[in-house]
């Protein structure tokens, strides 16, 4: 998990991290969450949602390589064809030469070189009727929200379970 996913898990259930380093010491960090007496809601709800079609083609994004095989471990378990991309340039490049057969993109937003959002509107360019949905280590945020409002369909919060981006995508892909 990257160093944005963290922030953005911790900041959403009201935490914070507090870093220390010193050079030839090392790096500290430090993950304060705030108590709670609530008892831990478990979900024993286990069922992913079937693929729309085992037809589909998903293009996955993400430059972080741990999230992004995972996620295509995850669409390819759930009977998707899945294309997997590094970053942004190579998305772009290859969603040129074939965006016919891809059905759905899942876009990661911090990415170097070409942004997530950077990354979307070149795709656009390429399909107007492009079908995305946004991933991402920050709580929904303004530039999530202007991706949304540009045509984006959903948007999946880091980390996610499978049941979750199964939901996401079967829902996108019906739209």
């Amino acid at each position: 998990m990257g160093l944005a996913s963290v922030y953005g898990t911790i900041t959403e259930h009201l935490g914070m991290i507090h870093v220390s380093s010193k050079p030839g010491k090392g790096t500290t960090f430090c993950v304060f969450l705030p108590a709670t007496d609530k008892a831990l809601e478990t979900d024993t709800s286990t069922q992913v949602s079937p693929p729309v079609s085992s037809q589909c083609q998903i293009m996955s994004v993400d430059d972080e390589e741990d999230v992004r095989l995972v996620a295509g471990e995850m669409l390819e378990e759930l009977g998707y064809d899945v294309v997997l991309c590094q970053d942004g340039t190579e998305a772009v490049d290859y969603y040129r030469k074939s965006w016919q057969k891809i059905d759905l993109v899942v876009l990661d937003m911090m990415m170097p070189g070409l942004s997530g959002k950077e990354t979307f509107s070149k795709l656009q360019k390429i399909n107007p009727q492009l079908r995305a949905v946004i991933l991402s280590g920050f709580s929904l945020n303004e530039q999530i929200q202007e991706l949304l409002d540009a045509g984006a369909i959903s948007y999946i919060s880091k980390p996610f379970e499978q049941k979750q981006l199964s939901e996401v995508v079967a829902q996108t892909i019906k739209q």
